[in-house]
């Protein structure tokens, strides 16, 4: 499966593993470690097809000590010409660590708003509305009875909770945010007040798994989109295959309301180790039905 970051780096995963560190410290762990992925894809509706490389990802884990870690994701993702672009590449930079069960996280990050996650090619649809990438602030986060809580901020308006719990089958979670996508630096005045809440689960039965998420956002002007979804996901592995189908339906808006609905399915085969074939066929409501190939390749 895949979800908004190719790389398992999510900063609330890397807030909370330097509580484990201490535990992995007999086993030698690198002082560095890397991961990344790459993506490629062909993608064609009934008048066109076009074929690029999505993104490329590097994540860079330091292990300063046995409670101290700092990490660094350098990702590019491609434009509306099809290039990759060379400028902004620092996606995640953060220092984490841990103070007696307490984790705390510092620096640029992605807060814990929504999961994305998908064994499909295209994004979730909650993504546009949800995104949270480029926070630029703190967050401390602490485990209790196998519940997660988190908390962040960036200023007085831009923060943001989180609670999770996580089994061996089953998942459940709850964030919400306030003014996420503001971003005052550099001189800049916008304050977007994006207010939302996202309540995601997932169960496995066996090889088959549900995926079921809410993203609900209110931003207070017309160029943000806002509105609610709700996503659906069902998939079946079997073998090195797993088999896809998807419904995302709800009401967005940007600068006009428009009901939204997308249906999905597809098959991906696992080529190797790291290495993922999927192919999807996507049709957007009142749009052309679209199918596309993508190769992943994560380490």
């Amino acid at each position: 499966m895949k979800n908004n970051n190719a790389i398992a780096l999510s900063i609330l995963a890397l807030g909370m593993s330097v509580n484990t560190v201490a535990e992995t410290e007999k086993e030698n762990k690198e002082k560095f470690e890397f991961s990344g992925a790459i993506e490629a894809s062909y993608q064609k509706d009934r008048t066109a097809g076009e074929t690029l490389v999505d993104t490329v990802e590097l994540g860079i884990v330091a292990n300063l000590s046995e409670s101290l870690n700092a990490n660094l994701i350098l990702k590019s993702e491609a434009d509306a010409n099809g290039d990759l672009p060379t400028s902004g590449l620092v996606d995640g930079a953060t220092l984490n660590g841990d103070i007696k069960g307490i984790s705390f996280t510092l620096g640029k990050f992605g807060a814990p708003f929504g999961v994305y996650e998908s064994a499909l090619v295209s994004d979730s649809a909650g993504k546009g509305i949800g995104d949270t990438s480029g926070v630029k602030g703190v967050m401390l986060a602490t485990k209790i009875n196998g519940v997660t809580l988190s908390a962040w901020s960036g200023n007085s308006k831009n923060n943001g909770l989180s609670i999770a719990y996580e089994a061996d089958n089953f998942a459940f979670g709850i964030d919400s945010l306030r003014d996420a996508a503001a971003d005052t630096s550099g001189g800049a005045t916008d304050t977007i007040n994006n207010k939302g809440v996202a309540i995601h689960a997932q169960a496995t039965f066996g090889h088959s798994t549900v995926i079921i998420e809410q993203i609900k956002v209110d931003a207070d002007t017309a160029a943000e989109e806002d509105g609610q979804l709700t996503q659906v996901e069902l998939n079946h592995t079997i073998g090195d295959w797993t088999f896809a189908v998807s419904q995302n339906k709800g009401t967005t808006t940007n600068g006009t309301k428009d009901d939204t609905k997308t249906n999905a399915y597809g098959v991906s085969y696992v080529l190797d180790e790291g290495a993922t074939l999927t192919m999807e066929n996507n049709k957007k409501k009142n749009a052309k039905r679209i199918t596309s190939v993508k190769l992943v390749y994560e380490f």
